[in-house]
């Protein structure tokens, strides 16, 4: 994991913002993908699960990044402010976009699926999000997302990017009542 913490931060956040990672449980996917990617630059994490209402502060500025599934709640706050954002991400361990892919699924987690990610891949499009993907699998399927995609513990644009390493320990917001500011 130090390898990692130390060689996965790429310049494709913006620095000194706050970043709202939104998940609907503790994920390891989080910790060892996203948190990392997430950290440092002076910018302020905020872990949020699905029962947390959206911050009642603006989303002005901040980056919003979806672990999997997306909430209605946090969809339509990030609908309402999306022009101010500096950024929405999207980011996927397993092909959670793709219906053809849950054949040997059982029906209720297929339902599931496609009720919290797949139907929500046109809007996710349309309103610009990035998408950050775990393979270099997701990364070829997806390719005309132009997604970032994570190889020997570094997270690889299509588009250039400059690279920095992690200086610091990443600064998490406490999380007391819900998801915090």
């Amino acid at each position: 994991m130090d390898l990692l913490r130390s060689s996965v931060e790429l310049d494709v956040l913006p620095a000194g913002v706050d970043v709202y990672l939104v998940e609907e449980r503790a994920n390891p996917s989080t910790d060892y993908f996203v948190h990392p990617a997430c950290a440092g630059q002076g910018r302020r994490l905020h872990r949020c699960l699905f029962d947390d209402p959206p911050p009642e502060v603006s989303l002005a500025n901040a980056v919003v990044v979806f672990v999997r599934y997306i909430p209605p709640l946090w969809r339509r706050k990030v609908q309402a402010e999306r022009t101010g954002m500096a950024q929405l991400v999207f980011f996927m361990d397993d092909d959670v976009l793709d219906p053809a892919a849950w054949d040997d699924m059982p029906w209720r987690y297929r339902y599931k699926l496609y009720r919290q990610a797949a139907r929500h891949a046109g809007w996710l499009q349309k309103v610009d999000a990035q998408l950050w993907v775990s393979t270099a699998w997701l990364q070829k399927k997806y390719a005309a997302w132009s997604p970032c995609g994570w190889s020997r513990g570094r997270c690889r644009a299509r588009r250039a990017r400059a690279a920095s390493s992690i200086t610091a320990a990443p600064r998490i917001a406490p999380r007391s009542a819900g998801c915090v500011r």
